[in-house]
């Protein structure tokens, strides 16, 4: 007696994808508190570029979990199938420009691992300081990687934007050149 849409909200992944990036989009916006903390445990003297690195790991994080929801939803008969195509298209993209000269380590260990976690609720402390130990911890380790990975990825937009213009201005000048034959 359960019609379609609700036997299909049940079982919906959705609310778990969303959950976990509640979980990294909280550790994003505490990201200072964390780093820290992390300083008082370690010592330190880059707080300013550890809490860059921190926020960008979190990051790549949060696109894998949208990616990674994205592709479960082209798999539901209810999704628009092209709609998340291109999503994930955009998604994978943005995540190839922001890590591949990233250490495999932190890719597959950090990024990866953490972007499917089991459900867990941000009460659950002990889980939660342990993967802000983690993250900070890698931030400080590869944070010269990061460094050039951001350089790679800036410079990247940067000659995609050219390109852009340029494509743009080219536009532009053959619809001058087509309303001049024309005589407009």
């Amino acid at each position: 007696g359960i019609k379609p849409f609700w036997f299909t909200r049940i079982f919906c992944i959705v609310p778990v994808y969303f959950n976990r990036a509640m979980i990294f989009s909280h550790l994003y916006i505490n990201s200072e508190k964390a780093i820290q903390d992390y300083f008082n445990q370690y010592g330190g003297k880059d707080k300013k570029i550890i809490v860059k690195n921190y926020k960008f790991i979190i990051g790549l994080i949060l696109l894998t979990i949208f990616k990674n929801r994205s592709s479960k939803c082209m798999l539901c008969q209810f999704s628009k199938r092209e709609i998340y195509e291109k999503l994930e298209e955009i998604i994978t993209n943005a995540i190839k420009d922001r890590s591949d000269v990233l250490p495999e380590d932190l890719v597959n260990n950090v990024i990866l691992k953490y972007s499917e976690i089991p459900t867990l609720n941000e009460t659950e402390n002990d889980i939660m300081e342990e993967f802000t130990a983690h993250m900070s911890r890698y931030a400080d380790i590869y944070k010269k990687d990061i460094e050039f990975q951001v350089m790679v990825s800036v410079r990247r937009q940067d000659l995609r934007l050219k390109q852009k213009k340029a494509l743009e201005g080219d536009k532009l000048s053959g619809l001058i050149e087509e309303k001049i034959e024309r005589g407009v």
